[in-house]
């Protein structure tokens, strides 16, 4: 399909420069950033939380013996001594840990944009 885009000239050029650098094609780098996109333009899924809530989110650590246990593991896997049981344990611990980061990203975002915070070190 065919489409015309009226672009202001710095994201053409940001555009065609990051063509250039990746080899491809102008058409190749935008339609990849417009998959990218995010389908929902909806605010941070914290937005609607309480300021306490928020920053809750943005203080989110991993427990210290859940974090030694997940270090163990990480150590064993790049040995290769990992035990069958061990990898599914491991494989929960990565899951768990992803969802902490993107959830503490996203309260760390959330809490900057409405001025709880000034920075990251303010959550120390």
């Amino acid at each position: 399909m065919e489409v015309t885009l009226n672009l202001p000239k710095k994201i053409y050029l940001d555009l065609s420069k990051s063509a250039q650098q990746s080899k491809r094609t102008f058409d190749e780098v935008v339609s990849e950033r417009l998959q990218n996109f995010p389908q929902n333009k909806s605010e941070n899924p914290l937005a609607p939380n309480s300021d306490e809530e928020v920053l809750e989110a943005a203080k989110l650590w991993i427990p210290e013996n859940q974090s030694a246990r997940h270090s163990r593991l990480l150590d064993k896997n790049q040995a290769g001594t990992l035990a069958d049981a061990e990898r599914k344990e491991l494989d929960f611990f990565q899951q768990v840990y992803r969802i902490a980061l993107l959830r503490k990203a996203q309260g760390i975002n959330e809490a900057l944009r409405r001025g709880l915070i000034k920075s990251v070190d303010d959550l120390k």
